[in-house]
């Protein structure tokens, strides 16, 4: 059974930001930095189709909550210009998704979705949220910077909880990273003593609101319209590599339809 390689892309692109204003590094090198990595983990994990997810906001989260992911600190304009060559450069190695009005993870949720029965999907991404799509060995995740792996067996190490329940229990407690905030006043160990988390607890009808709008925060979409971003032909070329890059499966998954039109409707669940 080939394997996808899921990247999510605004991961890759905060860290290689970062390590470029710390090594006073040019634009051009922190692309470099991001597109050798995505090829690196391919080639190590044997990926048979590389994939790149990428944000597009504002998203439909941020119309119900305008709070949400409040507090990052911006990195500015310069950098927002930067992610979208960024983008349009992956977009001429690689086949890269959005959706508009939606996240990365939304993508990575929808692709999961649509792809595991036939395939072994690895997503290569931080954010924890992602670890709710984890599926036994099917869907697992790994940290592209630390090289963490985790299938379901690792996600019940760390949580304790897997699938729907560690949904549950992250609109339960909330995230402070995202600004969810949660159902108030319930931490982490309390959390798993809910009936939703495989306790014995019922929440009360003020605490049930609570975790009902943090859950549509946190749960991450499955059927999401993918579409997909080709590359803007760019007035100067790149500066041509010593060697060529080998880019593990840039075409087409056999066998499988074609991502959705983008103009048939989103399907929200609530």
């Amino acid at each position: 059974m080939d394997t996808i390689g899921i990247f999510d892309l605004s991961g890759f692109q905060h860290w290689a930001w970062a390590l470029k204003e710390k090594n006073n590094e040019d634009d051009r090198q922190a692309f470099l930095r991001i597109r050798s990595r995505i090829v690196e983990l391919s080639e190590e994990y044997n990926v048979a189709k590389t994939v790149v997810a990428i944000d597009r906001k504002p998203t439909e989260r941020l119309k119900i909550f305008p709070e949400y992911k409040a507090g990052r600190k911006s990195k500015g304009e310069d950098f927002s210009a930067w992610r979208a060559r960024v983008e349009n450069g992956l977009a001429n190695l690689f086949d890269c998704y959005f959706s508009t009005g939606w996240e990365a993870d939304d993508v990575i949720a929808t692709m999961s979705e649509k792809y595991h029965r036939t395939h072994k999907i690895i997503n290569f991404t931080r954010d924890k949220d992602c670890m709710q799509l984890v599926k036994g060995a099917q869907i697992v995740q790994v940290d592209p910077i630390t090289g963490d792996f985790y299938d379901e067996d690792k996600v019940k190490e760390k949580f304790g909880l897997s699938g729907q329940s560690l949904i549950d229990y992250q609109a339960i407690v909330g995230d402070s990273a995202d600004n969810v905030k949660g159902v108030h006043g319930i931490g982490p160990k309390r959390a798993k003593s809910f009936s939703l988390c495989g306790g014995d607890e019922e929440l009360s009808d003020k605490q049930i609101e609570q975790h009902e709008f943090a859950y549509y925060l946190v749960y991450l979409r499955k059927d999401v319209t993918l579409e997909k971003l080709m590359h803007q032909p760019i007035e100067e070329p790149e500066e041509p590599t010593k060697s060529p890059i080998t880019v593990a499966g840039h075409e087409e998954i056999p066998d499988e339809p074609a991502p959705e039109s983008t103009e048939q409707p989103i399907t929200i669940k609530k």
